[in-house]
């Protein structure tokens, strides 16, 4: 498979690579939130041509334990329901063990809400440039 340009470990599988679907940095989301404030721009165009493996990623949590426990338990009939649909020979469908230890780190901007109006009022001045011919 070398050949072929696969690398395989020695247990059979492609070696890891960079996640093709990795989270954005918290700094990437909250300007995406400001692109998506702006009317003349299309959002999704913006973010489909963003150069991700060069951004930084997303580090820390996104909620407090006790806040993914109550997001899980809203839905938990129907993971259990896909469990015994799909995985009937494991035991849960999410492993949750992490919920029980310590509080995780919170993804924290670190942006100011100066620098945000800044940011939000020259993407404006942007797309309304852009938009004159």
């Amino acid at each position: 498979m070398q050949l072929i340009g696969i690398d395989i470990t020695e247990e059979g599988f492609p070696a890891s690579q960079v996640s093709a679907n990795a989270t954005p940095s918290i700094e990437v989301l909250e300007l995406m939130q400001l692109v998506r404030s702006v009317p003349e721009v299309h959002v999704r165009k913006v973010f489909r041509s963003l150069p991700m493996q060069e951004l930084p990623r997303f580090s820390g949590a996104v909620m407090e334990n006790a806040a993914a426990k109550a997001l899980l338990a809203n839905f938990a009939e129907e993971n259990e329901a896909l469990r015994q649909a799909f995985f009937p020979d494991d035991a849960q469908l999410f492993d949750t063990a992490d919920q029980d230890g310590p509080e995780p780190a919170l993804a924290q901007s670190a942006f100011t809400d100066k620098q945000r109006a800044i940011v939000g009022a020259l993407l404006r001045a942007a797309a309304k440039r852009a938009a004159q011919p």
